[in-house]
């Protein structure tokens, strides 16, 4: 892990990670935007947990077995938002970014097995792959700029796999995978309050740059697994 976890607890940000699970945790809470699985939506919450699953996970509720996973944490499943993976943890990608008017930490994991491209045909993944981003400012911002770094981490994401070169079944440039997950969420912590959150602005420029560079970082290690076929998919 490549951050500064006692900078970020004097935040009131706790970050724990294991071959299971990557777990962020607000001692005074967050307000997210979440496509998890579990505790999805925009909402105030405490935990964020990615978890890791074998690659041939195939639970008919997932979302109740999230709620399991976090039970066996002692985390209340109404104050968390989980998502799931079957990347490697390990190789997730960290980043933070500090400003005088806000911070920001996360992670990325990544799996390119069903990448997928925008403008293909819909098909059925026959394998497990996906890319989960969770970006946490430890400062304030409107809802509009969480649905704002939705777009500008989006845009960072599909810069990452035309760079690392990952392509589709059509064989185009994937702009993604068919399962990806992303959390923003913001501790309203008072420093100046993010309203904008596109490439014009500075925080757009430092959040969409960081993520980029943690897809890449992930992506990288992923991809050397896969051409050393050390049973990663």
């Amino acid at each position: 892990m490549s951050i500064s976890t006692s900078y970020w607890e004097a935040c009131g940000l706790r970050v724990s990670s294991s071959d299971e699970y990557i777990h962020f945790q607000s001692v005074d809470g967050m307000r997210l935007l979440s496509s998890g699985v579990h505790g999805g939506g925009l909402r105030p919450c405490r935990h964020v947990v990615n978890f890791k699953v074998s690659h041939d996970y195939d639970n008919p509720s997932p979302q109740q077995d999230l709620q399991d996973r976090l039970r066996r944490l002692g985390i209340n499943g109404e104050d968390a938002t989980a998502l799931m993976t079957a990347a490697l943890l390990v190789d997730a990608g960290w980043f933070e970014v500090r400003q005088p008017e806000y911070d920001i930490f996360g992670c990325v994991t990544t799996g390119f097995a069903n990448a997928a491209r925008v403008t293909d045909d819909m098909y059925q993944p026959d394998r497990p792959g996906t890319i989960n981003i969770i970006v946490v400012v430890n400062g304030s911002m409107t809802d509009d700029a969480l649905v704002g770094t939705v777009i500008s981490v989006t845009e960072a994401k599909a810069a990452a796999l035309a760079d690392l070169g990952v392509r589709s079944p059509s064989g185009s440039i994937a702009t993604g995978t068919t399962t990806d997950a992303l959390v923003v969420a913001s501790t309203g912590r008072s420093k100046e309050t993010i309203a904008y959150a596109g490439l014009a602005t500075q925080f757009g420029r430092d959040v969409s740059r960081a993520v980029y560079g943690a897809i890449c970082e992930s992506g990288r290690r992923y991809l050397a697994r896969v051409k050393a076929d050390v049973g990663v998919l």
